[in-house]
């Protein structure tokens, strides 16, 4: 069973997820292409691992080599700890010049979700790929069960087909899809609580 993030296991988490979203397309897009772009993109993971945490939504496999990220998608951040992480992810990673069409972007692909409650599948990263199939099928378990525990529906988004043939295998349909402005399609997907 997942545990959630606590203090001692945030920078494990980080780092996978860092080392994971290293080549996606879909990262690469909005942190600023420099040569400090391996940090800007473990500033980002941090910023995701945080947002998580603090809507109740952040953890880590028994094995600590997965994390997935997940939360009710009715949990919104105070104020003042949106203003602080959103300063944060401007600071050190994406850079202030991308803050802005980043929160739009996110406006825009807020508004194509479900409106219904749900959980919401943001992120998940595996670090070795040795024992990816065992912490993979931890996490689905984990994801899974939550979901029929508190009878709410997955919903998540990908830009990667490869992604999106895994989703689907798992009984995730297509619900909507969207190109942003850089020409990246966004499949929006949800799996019944019961199915």
């Amino acid at each position: 069973m997942m545990l959630p993030l606590d203090y001692t296991t945030e920078e494990t988490a980080i780092r996978i997820l860092a080392a994971s979203f290293e080549t996606n397309p879909g990262v690469r897009a909005f942190v600023k292409e420099d040569h400090r772009i391996k940090s800007r993109i473990f500033h980002l993971c941090t910023f995701c691992v945080r947002v998580a945490r603090k809507k109740q939504g952040a953890y880590i496999t028994t094995n600590r080599k997965g994390v997935a990220l997940m939360f009710n998608s009715e949990h919104q951040l105070t104020t003042l700890d949106a203003l602080r992480l959103y300063a944060y992810l401007g600071q050190y990673s994406v850079g202030w010049l991308r803050a802005i069409p980043m929160l739009k972007r996110e406006r825009i692909l807020k508004s194509f979700r479900s409106k219904e409650p749900a959980f919401y599948f943001w992120m998940l990263a595996v670090e070795d790929q040795s024992f990816g199939l065992e912490t993979i099928i931890e996490i689905k378990e984990f994801v899974f069960q939550r979901s029929r525990a508190y009878q709410l529906d997955i919903i998540a988004e990908t830009i990667s087909k490869r992604t999106l043939a895994m989703y689907l295998r798992y009984g995730f349909e297509v619900y909507h899809e969207y190109q942003d402005s850089k020409g990246l399609i966004i499949y929006f997907i949800r799996r019944p609580w019961n199915r």
